[in-house]
């Protein structure tokens, strides 16, 4: 249930949580989003944890 708005990139392995939101976002590899988050205009570097 996590709605993904282009321009948006997702690393491989990556988690987005229920109800996060992204746009205009790059999330690099191994990172965590956990729920209903919004990411917009961040770019999120490798494995980080967004609680």
């Amino acid at each position: 249930m996590a709605l993904i708005h282009s321009p948006a990139y997702v690393g491989n392995k990556c988690f987005i949580g229920f109800r996060s939101t992204m746009f205009n976002a790059k999330i690099d590899q191994d990172c965590t989003v956990m729920i209903h988050i919004l990411i917009q205009d961040e770019e999120i570097a490798p494995r980080k944890y967004i609680p």
